[in-house]
């Protein structure tokens, strides 16, 4: 096979992020209401209490890699095949706190991305001014955290599949416009994983459901 009828193209990327926030502010909470009761202070209604000075802090860090190859066909006149896969891998940590209301245990997780896209294609180019192109791909995505500390629920795992198939025709007639139609049809699942500290989560067909 001729070496310039087919083209390998091959690609890596790194990147690290290191984020430090921090905030200050006014914490307003809500009160509800207490005897005697009048028409500015009404029975089953609610107040605001005094503002509070509150801060908060928020610490991150990520390494990320990402990774592409493509494998691209000419062999075929008026053709082009194409075949190509993207992975990407994320791993970082986080941590958060405020002083609003020191009794809540501070967030504290290690995070985990894998993603999978493999797509298949093909162009068609029957005409000067028409071409025809179909693709498929099949796309994994799937998101992981360790929790260490958090007083909220919080969703620790989900994974997506999606498979998608598209059909594009583009036509270029001599004036200043351009024609073009194009169909999709895509399939996806979803799973997750939500944290079970603070009760236990269950699952139905309906969602999750909460036990205490």
């Amino acid at each position: 096979m001729p070496a310039k009828q087919l083209s390998v193209l091959a690609a890596f990327r790194y990147t690290h992020e290191d984020r430090d926030s921090f905030s200050s502010f006014l914490a307003v909470e809500p009160f509800f209401n207490l005897p005697p009761f009048t028409p500015t202070n009404p029975e089953g209604g609610f107040h605001y209490l005094p503002p509070t000075p509150a801060s908060g802090f928020r610490t991150s860090d990520f390494d990320r890699f990402a990774q592409n190859l493509e494998l691209r066909y000419t062999g075929v006149a008026d053709w082009t095949f194409y075949a190509q896969a993207e992975l990407e891998e994320e791993y970082g940590h986080v941590n958060e706190f405020q002083t609003r209301d020191e009794s809540l245990a501070p967030l504290d997780k290690d995070t985990q991305f894998i993603g999978q896209k493999y797509s298949i294609g093909a162009n068609w180019y029957p005409r000067p001014r028409l071409n025809l192109s179909a693709q498929y791909y099949h796309k994994i995505a799937s998101y992981d955290n360790d929790l260490f500390g958090s007083q909220d629920q919080r969703l620790i795992g989900q994974d997506w599949n999606t498979d998608d198939v598209n059909v594009r025709i583009t036509l270029r007639p001599e004036i200043p416009h351009t024609l073009g139609t194009s169909h999709s049809s895509r399939a996806m699942t979803l799973c997750g994983r939500p944290s079970t500290r603070n009760g236990r989560w269950m699952a139905s067909r309906s969602g999750w459901s909460r036990r205490v």
